[in-house]
Order: C-alpha cells, then structure tokens, then sequence
C-alpha cells in the first residue's frame, strides 16, 4: 500500500515532500505568515476519505514513470 503525504489545511495529497506543489504551497503560506500545518503520512483510501484529492503534479508526473 502505497504512502504519501498531506497537511489537515491541504486540499491535496502528494507523493513525497519533494513535490514542486506542495513545496510552492508550504513557502506561499509560510511567507504569508500561516502556520504550518504537520505533515501527516496518509493511504490515498485515508485522504479521499478525509476528502483530499491527488495533487494534480505528483499524478502527472506518475504517469511519467518519474520518481515522486
């Protein structure tokens, strides 16, 4: 079962945090003064069940066949 990673204030759920979008998001808020949400460690059954989708990046580059 694969892993991946998500935030309780994101809409989304990544491969890894190496993800270009959840990067760009984590120094959008940070510079916006938010605080930053724990990254949490989730199956996508957990995520869509918490009514996160698959961030758009991490599938495309996915399909790929390019590391997360």
């Amino acid at each position: 079962m694969s892993e991946y990673i998500t935030t309780d204030a994101s809409d989304c759920y990544h491969s890894s945090e190496e993800c270009e979008a959840f990067k760009a998001g984590r120094r959008g808020s940070d510079a916006a003064g938010y605080r930053l949400h724990e990254i949490r460690r989730v199956t996508a059954e957990q995520a869509e069940g918490q009514r996160k989708t698959a961030c758009p990046v991490c599938a495309e580059r996915a399909a790929e066949g390019a590391p997360p």
